[in-house]
Parts: C-alpha cells; sequence; structure tokens
C-alpha cells in the first residue's frame, strides 16, 4: 500500500504530537527508567533536544533519525509507526501480508541485525533499564526469532544452530530482565517457563550453551524462592558445562557458594576460593567480577566470620563503589546493600540508624527498576529489625 498524506495542519494531527511526547516521556521515565541526559548522550543530541520531543514540541527529522528515536526509546511496531505519523504527516510503508523485517535479508544480515539487538539490550539493562528490554523482547524480537527458526529449519536446516543460538539467548535475557523488577512471586513462574523453553531448544541441539541456561534459569528460580538445595544443585550441573563460557561460570559458581553456604556446608568457602582465583585470572565482564567480589563476601557473613566478612566486604566496597560514594551500577550496589543489611543479623552487629541508612540508601537506588532487590532489602530489614527488638528483650533480662 501506497504511502497515504494527509494535511499536517490538521489539529489532530498536532493533538497527536502531544501524546507522543507524552508515550515518549511514560518510555524513558517508566519503562527505561532513565533521565533525558542518558536518552540525550545515547542519541547523540543535547538535553534540550529531548526536552522537546517530549513536550510534543515540532520536530523535523529524516526518517533514519526518527527510527534511532524509536530504537532508543524501545518503541514497538505500532508506537513507531505512530512516531513515524506524527513527526512527518505521512503513514508509514507497510510489508505487505505482513512479512516480519529479517524475511527480506540474507541469512548473515539477520544474524548480525539480532547480535546488534542483543548487544544493544545488555547496554540497557547495564544502564538500568531492564523493563523496557522485558517488554521488548516479549513483544518483539522472541516472536520474530520463532518465526525465522521455523523457516531456517524448513529452507536451511544445517544453518539451524547460528538462529538456535540467539533464540537462546534473547530467551534466557528475557529472564534474566525479568528478575531486575519484578517481585519474587512474579518472577519465578516466569523462569520456570524460561528454562523450559531453554531446555527444549537443547533437546534440538548438541550445543552445550541452552543446556547451561536452562540449569542456570532453574537455578534462579530456585534461589528466588529459597530452594537453596535446588539451586545448588542445578546451579553445580550448570557449572559442569560452562567451562567455555567465563562470566556464565562465574555467575554459577556464585549461586552455587550462596546455596551451600545458607546450607551450612564448608565446601561454600572452597566456591569462594575458585570464585577468587577466577577472578585474579582475568577476562571477565565488570557485571560478573563485582557479583564474584559480593558473593565471596557474603559466604563469610552467613558463615559467621565477622573478621574475614569484613575483608572481604572492603574488597567488594571498592570493587562496587565509586571515589564519590555512589556505585558502578544499580544492581550490584543493591547487592552490596543487601549484604550489608543481612550481616548485621548473621555477625550481630550494627544497629537501627544504620539500617535505617541502608534501607534509605536502597530505595532512592532501586527506583522502580530494580522491585524485586529493593522488596528483598525491606524484607532482610524487617528481619533485622526483629533481631535488633529480641536483642534489646534479652539484654534486659
Amino acid at each position: 500500500m501506497g504511502a497515504e498524506h494527509f494535511d499536517p495542519l490538521e489539529d489532530g494531527w498536532w493533538a497527536d504530537k502531544q501524546e507522543i511526547g507524552e508515550m515518549l516521556q511514560y518510555q524513558r521515565k517508566i519503562v527505561l527508567g532513565i533521565s533525558q541526559e542518558k536518552m540525550a548522550e545515547q542519541l547523540g543530541v543535547d538535553q534540550s533536544q529531548i526536552s522537546k520531543y517530549e513536550r510534543g514540541k515540532h520536530t523535523r527529522l529524516s526518517p533514519p533519525k526518527i527510527e534511532a528515536v524509536a530504537i532508543a526509546y524501545y518503541l514497538n511496531r505500532q508506537q513507531t509507526a505512530q512516531l513515524f505519523e506524527g513527526w512527518t504527516g505521512v503513514q508509514p510503508q507497510t510489508k505487505s501480508g505482513g512479512a516480519d523485517e529479517f524475511e527480506i535479508k540474507s541469512l548473515p544480515e539477520v544474524l548480525t541485525d539480532i547480535d546488534n539487538k542483543l548487544a544493544r539490550n545488555q547496554q540497557a539493562i547495564d544502564d538500568g533499564g531492564p523493563k523496557g528490554v522485558s517488554l521488548y523482547l516479549a513483544d518483539e524480537l522472541l516472536p520474530q526469532l520463532d518465526k525465522y527458526m521455523e523457516r531456517v529449519a524448513r529452507e536451511l536446516p544445517k544453518e539451524i544452530w547460528p538462529v538456535q543460538e540467539r533464540l537462546t539467548i534473547a530467551t534466557f535475557q528475557y529472564g534474566e530482565t525479568l528478575t531486575y523488577w519484578q517481585t519474587p512471586s512474579q518472577v519465578f513462574p516466569h523462569l520456570q517457563v524460561v528454562a523450559y523453553q531453554l531446555y527444549r531448544i537443547s533437546k534440538q541441539s548438541d550445543q552445550a550453551l541452552p543446556k547451561v541456561l536452562a540449569y542456570y534459569a532453574r537455578a534462579s528460580a530456585a534461589h528466588i524462592k529459597g530452594d537453596d538445595a535446588i539451586c545448588g544443585k542445578f546451579a553445580s550441573r550448570a557449572v559442569a558445562l560452562a567451562g567455555s563460557f567465563p562470566d556464565l561460570e562465574l555467575d554459577l559458581l556464585t549461586l552455587v557458594s550462596s546455596s551451600q553456604a545458607k546450607l551450612k556446608n564448608k565446601q561454600a568457602r572452597e566456591t569462594a576460593g575458585i570464585i577468587e582465583r577466577k577472578i585474579d585470572k582475568g577476562g571477565l565482564s565488570d557485571i560478573s567480577l563485582r557479583v564474584g567480589f559480593h558473593a565471596i563476601a557474603r559466604v563469610e557473613s552467613v558463615l559467621h566470620s565477622a573478621k574475614a566478612w569484613k575483608q572481604k566486604f572492603e574488597a567488594a566496597k571498592s570493587e562496587i563503589g565509586t571515589s564519590g560514594g555512589g556505585y558502578k551500577d544499580p544492581y550490584t550496589g543493591l547487592l552490596l546493600i543487601s549484604g550489608a543489611i543481612k550481616a548485621m543479623k548473621d555477625l550481630n552487629q550494627g544497629d537501627e540508624t544504620e539500617l535505617a541508612g541502608l534501607v534509605k540508601e536502597a530505595v532512592i537506588l532501586a527506583g522502580e527498576r530494580q522491585a524485586r532487590l529493593k522488596l528483598e532489602i525491606e524484607e532482610s530489614a524487617e528481619q533485622v529489625r526483629n533481631f535488633f527488638e529480641n536483642r534489646r528483650k534479652n539484654i534486659r533480662r
């Protein structure tokens, strides 16, 4: 169907532009949870330009630049069409038959395109915007990948693994993003489904990655539910297969060490030692490195070794924190705060004033983007308050 033109001076068009501004503001603040300054940095424009976009001011941008805005704001297809129409006065061309965007590309082009999308997702996660990634994966990328894999299986069956690999990563990425912003009761069933979907992919492939991530998702679900024995069991299975994936292996070892420590298994220190050696060896991502430092400290807290915990916690704090007193990323910053709160009970130390300061810091850092960790921290804080109250009662006696 050809482009349909209409009068851009119609009242409806200007009203649409205001609605588009509100849509963009909602996407940035609520879905992505980032500032106008951060969005401006991603798009390579001034913050004042972002302000204009979100206030519905008249905008004259070329189609490639409008597409860049749609990508940065994580707009779905319908929203992107609304953006083009509202900013240009022209309804966008649509492919006949509703063909998806991969259909007209060669396999290498599709794989490169998917890799770029997955990398962009990971950057958004690292920047603290996991909710937008979850919605994009569920509404856009995963359905497209499912359809494309069916097509490749029919037409190019020998080339199926590269597509399966991307579907595996995208599926796990979806589960990972949910753990950042959904509550434990919300995310647990989703992780179970993700684990099953990854297991199904593993049955169709002789590669290790789908099975590693299936075990990882199952271990994460158990961890969130508080089932340490099941968590350790599946994380250990994944570790045995994850030698070719250093970051995954380290993340899985942190789950193993945490489960062992909570079960009072002295092997937790041996696992923590393995984590330390892998950190010393290098070659890990910044996030994995920080999570590893936190896990080492947490083991000593759970095993009630105050002196060792203090030493390991300071090392983790040095790695996760910044010289200005902040944190290098919200997720590991919240892990550090969570560990400090739990250590109050584990090691019988601290007081209400210190606890209140940590909770306040966590709430500010979490915002709307890290709902699960914020809830866990609030629950841990309540347990510590009860612990302090019982401690006071025992002293009075």
